[in-house]
């Protein structure tokens, strides 16, 4: 007889382990799914923020490029009329310069 109480009292407690392994089981599913909810919440967080920094960057891309456009058009304009000038001081010296430019380039090809 002691045995068999022993053997129930036993088996009781081999219940009450798997009774509170179960327990802790559902509560480590509980804590993971809140842990994935926070997760993916802040890797949303993380998502806004990366595409606020590339739409930044694009739109700093887009300013430096028109900046840059509007300066090299500006400087190609200005380089056009200094040699627009310089042609009409010196006519005779812009027509030899490109006439000597003319034969040169067409030796350079010619050997080819």
């Amino acid at each position: 007889m002691a045995s068999e109480a022993k053997e129930l009292v036993r088996t009781e407690e081999i219940e009450s382990l798997k009774r509170d392994m179960r327990k802790i089981r559902d509560d480590l599913k509980e804590i993971c799914k809140t842990a994935g909810i926070y997760s993916e919440s802040k890797l949303e967080g993380y998502k806004e923020q990366i595409n606020e920094m590339l739409e930044n960057i694009k739109s700093k891309g887009g300013q430096y490029f028109a900046e840059t456009y509007k300066t090299a058009k500006e400087k190609s304009c200005e380089a056009m009329e200094k040699s627009r000038e310089v042609v009409k001081e010196n006519p005779l010296t812009s027509i030899l310069a490109a006439f000597t430019g003319g034969v040169l380039f067409g030796i350079l090809i010619k050997r080819r």
